[in-house]
């Protein structure tokens, strides 16, 4: 909804099609969306005769942007909350690989997740050794778990497929896996 209410306040003569293909979401959802932001008078809806054709032009109402205003805040807020929760997994395996007097610790992890594992691990004492893409090929993982003490896994799409291959050429114990 929120997207729906930000494309007609920066185009008010967008069209339902236009948001369904820009969405990549089917007509019929889009319709709803419309019948339910009209109904909650989210939007007004006003009959268009330019260039001797027929249609809509949608106009955010004050009703509508606070609502926007207020789906934005509950986004943001959602998503700090998320953060937060993996920043303390994270933290939290910082911590272990710390008290396990680790020292080298090669992150196997890609986007997001694996960012806020470098967060953490740039607060502590470890060395981080390597960053490896979880798709890496196993020469190079066995390449680089020479060298390191300890591995994270921060790997948002695989974690558990990931460590599965890590524990073939590693102690599991040496694994270090958030609950997310």
């Amino acid at each position: 909804m929120l997207r729906v209410l930000q494309l007609i306040d920066s185009n008010h003569a967008i069209s339902q099609r236009a948001i369904s293909d820009q969405l990549k979401v089917s007509i019929g959802v889009i319709n709803s969306y419309f019948t339910l932001a009209t109904e909650s008078g989210w939007i007004k809806k006003v009959t268009s005769h330019q260039h001797k054709t027929f249609g809509y032009i949608y106009f955010l109402t004050e009703t509508g942007s606070r609502h926007m205003d207020q789906l934005i805040q509950a986004l943001l807020q959602n998503g700090l909350s998320l953060f937060n929760e993996i920043r303390l997994e994270y933290a939290e395996l910082v911590k272990q690989a710390e008290d396990k007097h680790w020292h080298k610790i090669l992150l196997v992890g890609r986007g997001n997740l694996a960012d806020i594992a470098l967060l953490e691990l740039q607060k502590s004492t470890l060395h981080l050794f390597s960053v490896l893409d979880p798709d890496a090929t196993e020469h190079q993982l066995i390449t680089a778990l020479q060298s390191c003490d300890a591995v994270i896994v921060a790997d948002p799409d695989q974690a558990i497929q990931t460590s599965r291959k890590l524990a073939k050429l590693i102690s599991p114990n040496l694994i270090l896996l958030p609950t997310l």
